[in-house]
């Protein structure tokens, strides 16, 4: 899943930190995904790669491939 990898919004940094640390680890993380109906999914996932984008006329970017380890909750 491609996300915005800015680390000067509120979060950011912590997010991409727990991420990062999550995908070097091999550890699972907690994950959710809101979608543009505003139904959450979420689940505990591995990190299986990370790839990074920085073209030079938008903006930074990670795509990020996660592995669900467990069942999903949709609220």
């Amino acid at each position: 899943m491609p996300i915005l990898w800015d680390n000067t919004v509120s979060g950011g940094s912590t997010t991409h930190d727990a991420i990062e640390d999550a995908y070097k680890a091999g550890t699972s993380i907690n994950c959710s995904v809101t979608t543009i109906d505003a139904k959450v999914y979420a689940f505990a996932a591995l990190i299986t790669s990370i790839s990074f984008s920085n073209p030079t006329d938008g903006a930074f970017t990670a795509t990020v491939t996660v592995q669900p380890t467990g069942a999903e909750t949709v609220t």
